[in-house]
């Protein structure tokens, strides 16, 4: 008989060193949770590809473990993942009502995850699965219905803080649930997983009020149509617009498919109702209002190149509407580290098309649904954890948010990153040594690739290096060539001026080939493609230093 594997551990296999893709692995006493399965954006190291995913090679070798995922809210870097890997995952998942929305038309859309188990929770509600009992409470965050977790075990209670901040004037939804917190301090927590996103912030944030009141003094001011950008899933930000754009007489319009989306999520999860849905009019409507009666509201504030305002900045016609002089666009949003350069290009397109461009650093249009370091002190004083161990950042975010919980009064810190495991219980708290697999996963077309697979390190070399085509027609009889090679390039050279750099590289290609194969050799297709790689690679490396990739193709007749 096995012997029962005793005590209780973290394993984060995302969002722990790195901002997005958050996953925890809770385990205590041989069971196994899951706490979020978030998904994280592609960027130069895997060109082509659509979406990057934990890799859970880790649960998958513990699938027997395995009882149940819990998700904190509705965010693509929390719930995004779920669909492409619940296949792996075939348990209960636990979610709010609207995030329980949010993963229904994903699923829906996606055509993936049919058999989920599930299972809809309401704030406050506890769950009981194998050692685990976990409680939903209520947090204040940019989407509706935000939560962070109380976990109890035998060996300990944890909180895991999702994604939060204390507002005391929340436009949608209500305030994080402070005096829950403190009971769940009074009854004692061995350790906090905490997020550390705004942890260089100081002092206290502006409200989504605050934010409110600049945009109604904004809009009262705008004669011309306005396009109020957001995402889709800050939801109380978009009612909030679209109430301050009728209190101006101006009529409100979703644009594109993930805000109408989101409209009918939180519809169906009862946060709204069928008259406030009916306040909006459609794009086709709009576009034949006078412009001082219409607002706008899209999505696109990161760049995103199949979003409607890129589309438009490029001067294409979006549901009717093409941005003109004078027309104001409003970003109410944070620049996404590693978005800045498509986010610019966009605002210089627009603003080339004769768009006035207002921005988070221009006006006040934006403030965040994380907590300042206000916020993380006032969490460790209610809770008042034994153990900080900060998730959700950096490496710098997730050091300076380490020393800030010493300074708050927290007994012990511990900083680990994807990939370690911390052991919690039942001895003192320590960093398993072991190293435990990690990383990335891409979601390509209708694929998911392992991460550094042939393919995405095959394009990384194309995209870096370049491309070239090599074609040789051979006799199979007697090996003599009959055409060629024949040499293309992708993204190399400019062959209509670099000619004579072809004709050098065919040339020595054949040079090669007659020194080095006999005309039996010849007739072997393999070993001919192989001489023929090398030796433009040589050539390329020589004239241009690049080692393209080579596609050779010798064909025998």
């Amino acid at each position: 008989m096995a012997k029962k594997i005793q005590g209780l551990s973290a394993l984060p296999l995302g969002g722990v060193g790195e901002i997005g893709m958050n996953m925890m692995v809770y385990e205590c006493d041989g069971s196994m949770i899951l706490v979020d399965v978030g998904v994280s954006f592609p960027d130069h190291f895997a060109p082509g590809t659509d979406l990057v995913l934990p890799d859970i090679s880790y649960v998958r070798d513990n699938i027997k473990k395995l009882k149940a995922i819990f998700i904190t809210h509705a965010h693509e870097d929390h719930v995004g993942a779920l669909p492409y890997l619940w296949d792996d995952m075939p348990v209960p998942v636990y979610a709010t009502p609207f995030t329980s929305s949010v993963i229904e038309h994903k699923k829906r859309d996606l055509g993936l995850g049919k058999e989920f188990k599930l299972k809809t929770v309401d704030m406050g509600d506890t769950i009981e699965v194998g050692p685990f009992t976990v409680e939903y409470v209520p947090v204040t965050h940019s989407v509706p219905e935000a939560s962070s977790l109380f976990i109890k075990t035998p060996h300990g209670n944890i909180v895991h803080t999702g994604d939060y901040r204390f507002d005391d004037r929340p436009v949608f939804g209500g305030k994080s649930a402070e005096a829950r917190f403190k009971e769940i301090g009074e009854e004692g927590v061995l350790a906090m997983f905490g997020d550390s996103t705004n942890i260089f912030t100081e002092g206290a944030l502006k409200t989504e009020s605050d934010v409110a009141d600049s945009l109604d003094s904004l809009l009262g001011g705008m004669k011309n149509r306005v396009y109020f950008c957001t995402f889709a899933s800050n939801f109380g930000r978009v009612l909030k617009m679209a109430d301050i754009a009728m209190n101006h007489g101006r009529k409100v319009c979703l644009m594109g498919r993930s805000m109408h989306r989101m409209l009918e999520c939180v519809r169906e999860s009862g946060l709204i109702d069928q008259k406030t849905v009916n306040m909006f009019v459609s794009s086709e409507e709009a576009s034949a209002m006078p412009d001082h009666k219409v607002l706008v509201i899209l999505t696109g504030t990161q760049g995103e190149s199949r979003a409607a305002l890129n589309r438009m900045s490029g001067g294409q016609t979006v549901g009717g509407m093409t941005m003109k002089p004078k027309d104001v666009v409003i970003m109410s949003s944070k620049m996404i580290p590693g978005n800045e350069r498509p986010i610019l290009n966009m605002m210089n397109r627009l603003t080339k098309l004769g768009a006035r461009v207002i921005h988070e650093k221009s006006d006040f249009v934006h403030c965040s649904g994380h907590g300042s370091q206000k916020d993380i002190a006032k969490m460790y004083n209610l809770v008042r954890p034994q153990v900080a161990i900060p998730v959700h950042g950096e490496y710098q975010h997730l050091k300076a948010h380490a020393e800030f919980a010493k300074k708050c009064g927290v007994f012990e810190q511990f900083i680990i990153m994807n990939g370690q495991k911390i052991i919690l219980g039942p001895d003192q708290p320590e960093v398993d040594k072991t190293e435990y697999r990690y990383g990335r996963n891409y979601v390509d077309g209708m694929n998911i690739l392992d991460d550094d697979v042939f393919i995405v390190a095959e394009r990384r070399r194309m995209a870096q290096e370049g491309i070239l085509s090599l074609s040789l027609v051979v006799d199979k009889e007697d090996g003599k060539v009959i055409s060629g090679p024949h040499l293309k390039s992708k993204g190399l050279i400019d062959e209509r001026l670099q000619d004579d750099l072809i004709d050098q590289a065919e040339n020595e290609v054949l040079d090669i080939l007659s020194k080095r194969l006999s005309r039996a050799d010849m007739t072997n297709a393999k070993q001919v493609e192989d001489v023929m790689s090398s030796s433009v690679r040589r050539t390329f490396m020589r004239e241009r230093g690049k080692k393209p990739t080579v596609i050779p193709q010798v064909i025998l007749v």
